[in-house]
């Protein structure tokens, strides 16, 4: 994503979903219950990156983040199914597979000016917006069907530990092994992450999936 970087600070809200994500330890798994979604929701947590002057992601502002490309063409939408487990995908580009899919699902949200907590089709599958505007050359991080926003919070920042908001892009300094702790269990997991069409995708364990655009 470009043109996504300046000296604004914004607070990201993230939010809980309902979810699990498997545990480095294959017979360990995460259930809803231990992620209190549901019933049993959580007062949503803050992050704060820096952004553009005019990328604000407060809806009452009028100004949303700003993405590279143009509004998706529906009629090209293809979705693959993505596999679990912890083996590392490996990098998709150009116009065909999921990537291309993906792309343009995470792009339709982003113009949809999203809070965070929404549902969306990513690839066919339903998708959770947990983290919404500018930094990182990112403007969407959301969860996959069976991962919930803490756990999608935890990934993005094992992820951008030590850049720099404003100047770095993930996908320049993306770690395709990286362990990140589940807030709800405590427990580490492992994940294997890569690009697919310019998006982040990490996935492991049991289904486990965060999007990164």
């Amino acid at each position: 994503m470009a043109g996504i970087l300046a000296t604004t600070a914004l607070a990201f809200t993230a939010c809980s979903a309902q979810g699990n994500e498997a545990a480095t330890d294959p017979a360990s798994t995460e259930n809803a219950n231990a992620e209190g979604t549901a019933a049993d929701a959580t007062a949503p947590e803050t992050t704060t990156i820096t952004q553009t002057e005019n990328g604000v992601s407060d809806k009452s502002s009028g100004n949303t983040p700003n993405p590279t490309g143009s509004a998706p063409d529906q009629g090209d939408d293809t979705t693959t199914a993505e596999t679990g487990g912890t083996s590392t995908s490996s990098s998709e580009s150009g116009d065909n597979g999921e990537g291309s899919g993906l792309r343009q699902d995470m792009t339709a949200e982003i113009y949809n000016n999203p809070s965070p907590g929404s549902t969306f089709m990513a690839a066919g599958e339903q998708a959770t917006t947990c983290i919404y505007g500018d930094g990182y050359a990112v403007n969407l991080v959301a969860a996959g069907p069976s991962t919930s926003c803490d756990f999608a919070k935890a990934v993005f920042n094992q992820q951008t530990e030590g850049l720099n908001a404003s100047e770095d892009n993930i996908r320049d300094h993306l770690q395709p092994n990286i362990k990140a702790k589940s807030p709800a269990t405590g427990k580490t997991y492992d994940l294997s992450c890569s690009t697919q069409d310019d998006v982040v995708v990490c996935t492991g364990g049991n289904s486990a999936k965060i999007y990164m655009y």
